[in-house]
């Protein structure tokens, strides 16, 4: 009786050993999960504009650039679709028409500075964005979908005090330290909050659809 009940606990104290060892393996074998920092200077958002309305023949598309952008990637590379990924945009960032951006899209027309500046108020106003009282625009990711280097980013967005969900394939191509998420997606203002622009009584307008372009890139924190 004594043999078996010390066989006994030899053997537990053998699969025991076995198990500690294992989940010490396995620990070891997972990668960490690593913190990328949002290069403000390298990432930029644009949003293009189109017009409508009885005068829309006579007017441009219009181009919003956000800059300033802070927030961090999470890369999980044992599993990406637990990654993440957070922005936040500040409002006052945005600038209306440069051309050098509307170079770059192949955009018609410029606009002097003045011009610029009147439709920036207006967009920055209490009826538009209201960026006094709402002063960034936050994204974050509800989940990921895919593989890489294509996944579908599903994201919350909150803009005032909207907030509503919006799947973006994106490209996501990391390289060393770094991770950079490009891609566009068509965004309908009034489902988010915002009022689409309009004056004149609608004859000068612009569409509801937008077109959003992104361009991030993230920096491993070290």
């Amino acid at each position: 009786m004594e043999s078996q009940w010390l066989r006994f606990l030899t053997y537990t104290a053998l699969l025991g050993a076995i198990i500690v060892v294992g989940s010490s393996a396995s620990a070891d074998d997972i990668p960490p999960i690593r913190e990328f920092q949002i290069d403000a200077q390298a990432t930029t958002i644009t949003v293009r504009l189109y017009p409508k309305g009885l005068f829309s023949v006579f007017s441009h598309d219009h181009l919003l650039v956000a800059k300033g952008i802070a927030g961090r990637i999470l890369y999980d590379a044992a599993d990406v679709t637990r990654s993440s990924l957070q922005l936040s945009v500040p409002v006052e960032s945005i600038e209306v028409d440069p051309t050098d951006a509307r170079e770059r899209e192949g955009i018609s027309g410029v606009f002097d500075e003045a011009d610029r500046q009147s439709i920036r108020e207006t967009m920055l106003s209490e009826e538009y964005l209201h960026s006094a009282k709402y002063p960034r625009i936050v994204v974050t990711t509800d989940r990921l979908e895919g593989e890489l280097p294509r996944l579908n980013l599903v994201l919350n967005l909150r803009i005032k005090q909207t907030e509503g969900t919006l799947m973006v394939p994106a490209k996501v191509v990391i390289d060393g330290d770094t991770i950079r998420v490009t891609g566009e997606v068509t965004l309908v203002q009034s489902e988010h909050g915002v009022k689409p622009f309009s004056d004149w009584g609608g004859t000068l307008a612009v569409e509801d659809e937008i077109l959003v372009r992104f361009q991030i890139l993230a920096r491993e924190t070290q």
